[in-house]
């Protein structure tokens, strides 16, 4: 089977490489101003988590699986024990059955490994030519 190839050239001046670097320096700024905002925001919702984690400890009824109670209906719970079921369950396509809680098929796919070679080359007055070639 022959690779599949594509060739692209590109030229960029040195006027426009200045701009994008100015570009790069205020998009920059805007990050570091937005990530402060973000940190503020997480740091908030961190110690909301923290203070309903405290206040479930405090009101939390531990209770067996065994039984149920009525009474304990509309309140926080925590229940231990172990799972176990008679079920079996199925996956056809693949013509598995087993004993479980849970059965999950994970499917994967692959593609096209993509290679890119790239050469740039400076030109006179700052001006860069870079040539990918991509298979």
């Amino acid at each position: 089977m022959a690779q599949d190839r594509y060739t692209e050239v590109t030229k960029e001046s040195w006027f426009k490489r200045l701009g994008n670097a100015f570009k790069g320096i205020l998009f920059g700024f805007l990050l570091i101003g937005i990530s402060f905002v973000l940190l503020f925001w997480n740091e908030g919702r961190a110690v909301k988590t923290m203070k309903t984690l405290k206040e479930g400890k405090g009101i939390v009824v531990p209770i067996r699986a065994d039984k149920l109670d009525p009474e304990n209906n509309g309140k926080l719970v925590h229940v231990t024990g172990k799972a176990t079921t008679e079920e079996i369950l199925e996956d056809s396509v693949f013509n598995v059955s087993i004993r479980a809680i849970k059965l999950k098929r994970v499917v994967q796919m692959y593609q096209w490994k993509k290679v890119v070679t790239s050469k740039t080359k400076k030109k006179l007055g700052g001006e860069t030519e870079t040539v990918k070639t991509y298979s």
